[in-house]
């Protein structure tokens, strides 16, 4: 394959250990750091002492000279050198551009500056013969006198005007210097400050320039590239548009600045590379732009390249692009350090900065009781504000050493990574459902046969056979089952986001007034998606990492011609997307019917893991010590077929833990008494999942409420107590960890550290440091899924995820189960539950390709019941039915329905061996629409239920359905 470095090969097992099982597809938003890289840094960190580069010592010259050294292997990069260009260091790229829209002179603060060469600089008390000055403050508004005098010493060039004005006759003395009095012309006269533009493919961070620039009175327009293509004519006309609105409002235009005091300050902005979709727009836009200014005696035109996605895979050379401002990113570039970017400036455009500001280490010499200071004579003096993050600068020269070491020089990078882009492109473009109608539908603005018009970014949406979308969302999840990584959503840059989708102003402020914002899952609204995925390569990639992913498409996403009738039936008819929590309501009946599931009688018993572990006198992990009693929780219930009942009760005393079956249970203020009371942390204080930390599933939770304790069990250790009530353990030992701030869902929570004993047991149990935390019994959280203020009252959450309880239909399970086997085979499968005496022995033969690696398709209904960790399961109904119901009532409780349960990559954890496996949710996602949703949402109708039980028997009913 042309263009392809194999050698990458050979090195990255040993350079990037972390890809060992994970396909990273998302280089675009940050690459990855070589295993050399960062052991470089380290020993440079340990064989030497930097100092902070503001003081004089030994050490600190050190950083000084170091930071130097990178600053032009920086230029040297880029092909340049500190004769034209300089580095200004920033906290990234967005940073850099905010300086610049902070500090760019729109105004012509420099062009003012032609007072101080005017100005005397010596003492005097006799009025300034300065005819500009005369003229200048003649304009603020009728002056008829202005007298001068030096009153600090001459070398602090601070001078008294005194302005009398005819209309009131007031003498209004300002004691400024010469700057301030050049801002107060500037903000009290008619000169209009210039233009900004930027192209509408451009990152967020372009775009939030323009509030700075409307802020200063900038006049802002937004144009498409096709729209300044050898046409930077466009710029003039903008130009001529704004002058003209200016004079028509100008009492006295003889008098405008705009005429007398030549041309404003203007910049230009667009991308090297488009974040978005990859695409390159020409380095000779800058020139083009630029050279508009000779064409246009109003404007004088700047230009900021966002160069960040370029350079993380390709070569910029500064030599022959004429903008007169670089944005770049550090950690774009070689994954680490983070938090660090630069402004590249054109030493011949500095003109076009003017700073107010200033901060530690960038002046020469400052009054703090008089408005006096001095800026340094250096440009990345004067604008590095602070002391530069020098640790962090002085790893750049590492990144470089490893990347020149790893991987050659930026066009051998560039050719590699485009190879892989052009691959996988090009493969997608060919791909075809059975029916002849194409899978993906591919968002560029090229063939992908050139590096110099396309970078190695490839963004799609895949497509049903019906030609409708599938969601990002949906592709994110299955992406993480297969262990890819990948963007979706709209990458930060809207403007591209809706030129691709052909999303309309309107339509993006309707999905914002229906709740869709940025980053979050709702991935199609009313038949048009809000955002698209994203791929992209690094110069670690490898041709396995794309045929990973193009696998992935094919095997979760082409739908093939062996596929059963009633699969594509079901296919066909659950493409819809919908946008409300009630949009699964009308494709409840895609699965296969499950009343041929039913059965005489159905017996359940289900032994708590304890007692299953006492009764097996070959397990070694609980050594039953007599100080142990725990009554057994689940007792044998005979439910008659057909019955519509309540036939189990879950509790997950720790948040992802395993589930603790009872046959009756106390409801509390917060859901199930003491279900998700607590959750396992690790050394950071995140809460830990199965999402990324399997093995919490074989850890097994019982609570004694006799003797009010959480016992843990876990294969290969002795069960640990730990009290219900932390906080009297807190007050009996005052060295305890009390109050501990952590985050749920994206929510804060309080909670208690339950101490070192517990947490060392759990770091052995999961191979990592982590700790036990239980929730402040006195903190409250409320559901976020009530629709009223009255339900708030009720609806108080433990450390769950959405709503204190999720209930469970097993002749929806069922159905899953069914419809799991027959998309992996030719012929429906035969019901295994008919014709046998315990319809819950364990199957091993259910499916005909139950062999193959990784599905997950031995599946009998109890295990597909543990996945989705519900409450409450219950039976009696066809398979979602639930999906219509609005209030149901359990025994003699009520409860309000808050929605269908979406579901995520958990529910393909197997939860008595951790193994990870591609099913349920591939056949959720392809029946159950773009939210894969299973189960539903409750909330307890009273609050007078705190105290009440819930038992396996109790007879359930629908008080309302939809």
């Amino acid at each position: 394959m042309d263009g392809y470095n194999s050698n990458i090969e050979n090195i990255r097992k040993q350079e990037f250990p972390g890809l060992s099982d994970i396909t990273y597809l998302d280089h675009a938003g940050a690459t990855l750091y070589a295993k050399s890289q960062l052991a470089s840094v380290q020993q440079d960190l340990m064989s030497h002492v930097y100092g902070n580069p503001h003081s004089p010592c030994a050490s600190s010259k050190l950083s000084t000279d170091t930071i130097e050294q990178v600053r032009y292997r920086i230029l040297q990069h880029f092909n340049t050198s500190p004769e034209f260009h300089s580095v200004i260091f920033t906290a990234g790229c967005t940073a850099a551009l905010k300086l610049l829209a902070d500090n760019f002179d729109w105004a012509c603060h420099n062009h003012l500056s032609q007072l101080e060469e005017t100005t005397p600089k010596s003492s005097s008390s006799q009025s300034p013969e300065n005819p500009e000055v005369q003229s200048c403050l003649k304009q603020l508004g009728n002056v008829s006198q202005l007298s001068y005098t030096s009153v600090l010493p001459e070398n602090l060039n601070q001078y008294s005007y005194q302005v009398i004005s005819n209309s009131s006759q007031d003498k209004v003395q300002l004691m400024c210097s010469q700057h301030a009095m050049q801002k107060h012309l500037s903000q009290n006269t008619m000169r209009k400050a210039g233009l900004f533009c930027y192209l509408l493919d451009n990152h967020t961070s372009v775009v939030g320039m323009r509030e700075i620039a409307k802020s200063k009175g900038v006049d802002v327009f937004c144009i498409t590239y096709q729209d300044i293509k050898g046409n930077t004519d466009i710029l003039i006309r903008m130009s001529g548009k704004c002058f003209q609105e200016l004079c028509s409002s100008c009492n006295h235009p003889e008098n405008c600045f705009v005429v007398k005091e030549g041309p404003r300050n203007c910049l230009f902005a667009y991308p090297a590379q488009s974040n978005f979709s990859g695409v390159k727009y020409p380095l000779e836009l800058a020139s083009e732009v630029i050279s508009s200014s000779d064409l246009s005696p109003l404007d004088h035109w700047a230009v900021v390249l966002d160069a960040a996605s370029l350079v993380s895979t390709s070569p910029l050379d500064l030599s022959e692009c004429e903008a007169d401002f670089i944005a770049i990113s550090f950690y774009k570039m070689f994954g680490f350090p983070t938090g660090l970017g630069a402004l590249i400036v054109r030493n011949d455009s500095a003109h076009f900065l003017h700073k107010s500001y200033f901060g530690g280490g960038t002046v020469q010499a400052y009054l703090a009781q008089h408005q006096f200071s001095v800026p340094k004579s250096s440009l990345t003096d004067h604008y590095e504000d602070g002391t530069l993050p020098f640790l962090d600068i002085i790893a750049l020269k590492h990144g470089f050493d490893t990347l020149e070491r790893l991987a050659g020089n930026m066009c051998s990078i560039s050719d590699h990574t485009f190879t892989l882009a052009k691959y996988v492109h090009h493969k997608m473009s060919s791909y075809r459902h059975a029916n002849g109608q194409p899978v993906a539908n591919l968002f560029c603005d090229n063939d992908f046969e050139n590096k110099e018009q396309q970078g190695p970014v490839v963004n799609f949406l895949l497509l049903r056979s019906t030609g409708e979308f599938i969601g990002y969302t949906q592709i994110e999840k299955l992406a993480s089952l297969h262990g890819i990584h990948l963007r979706t959503g709209c990458f930060c840059n809207t403007g591209a986001c809706q030129r691709h989708l052909d999303l309309t102003d309107e339509q993006v402020l309707s999905n914002f007034q229906t709740g869709h914002v940025c980053g979050d899952e709702v991935d199609i609204i009313s038949g048009q998606p809000t955002g698209s995925v994203r791929i992209s390569f690094g110069y670690m990639s490898t041709l396995a990492d794309a045929n990973k992913f193009l696998s992935f498409v094919e095997e979760c996403f082409m739908e093939k011609s062996n596929q059963t009738d009633s699969t594509k039936e079901v296919n066909s008819y659950a493409v819809k997307e919908q946008t409300s929590d009630q949009d699964v309501n009308s494709i409840k009946d895609q699965f296969p019917s499950s009343s041929q599931n039913d059965n005489p009688s159905q017996t359940h018993d289900v032994k708590s893991e304890l007692d299953e572990l006492r009764d097996n006198s070959q397990q070694s992990c609980i050594t039953s010590p007599t100080s142990i009693s725990l009554p057994s929780m689940v007792v044998k219930k005979i439910i008659p077929s057909g019955k519509k009942v309540l036939t189990n009760i879950f509790l997950y005393p720790v948040k992802s833990c395993g589930a603790f079956e009872v046959s009756e249970w106390q409801i509390g203020s917060k859901g199930l008494l003491y279900d998700r009371h607590w959750m396992v942390v690790n050394e950071n204080g995140v809460c830990l999942s199965q999402k990324r930390e399997e093995r919490l599933c074989l850890i097994k939770p019982v609570v004694d409420l006799n003797n009010r304790c959480l016992w843990l069990q876990c294969q290969g250790l002795s069960p640990i107590r730990v009290p219900v009530d932390v906080r009297s353990e807190i007050s009996s030992n005052p060295s305890s960890k009390i109050h501990c701030q952590s985050k749920v869902c994206f929510d804060r929570v309080q909670t208690l550290d339950c101490g070192d004993t517990v947490a060392n047991w759990l770091s052995d149990a999961l191979g990592k440091k982590c700790r036990l935390l239980q929730q402040n019994p006195e903190f409250e959280r409320n559901c976020k899924l009530v629709k009223d203020a009255a339900s708030v009252t009720r609806s108080h959450l433990s450390l769950v995820n959405e709503s204190p309880f999720t209930l469970l239909c097993r002749s929806s399970a069922q159905s899953l189960r069914k419809a799991i086997g027959e998309r992996y085979t030719n012929q429906p499968i035969i019901n295994p539950s008919e014709n046998r005496s315990d319809p819950f022995e364990p199957i091993t033969a259910e499916f005909p390709l139950s062999t193959e690696k990784g599905k997950g398709l031995n599946l009998h209904t109890e295990e597909l019941i543990g996945r989705f960790r519900g409450n409450l399961v219950i039976d009696g109904w066809e398979a979602f039915d639930e999906d219509e119901w609005k209030k149901i009532q359990i025994g003699s409780h009520l409860f309000t329905v808050a929605g269908a349960c979406v579901r995520c990559q958990m529910v393909c954890v197997d939860q008595n061996t951790a193994k990870r496996s591609t099913e349920p949710l591939l056949t959720l996602s392809f029946f159950r629409g773009k939210k894969v949703p299973f189960g539903i949402h409750l909330l307890q109708d009273e609050a007078s239920f705190e105290g009440t039980t819930l038992r396996v028997g109790d007879d359930v009913s629908v008080i309302q359905g939809q």
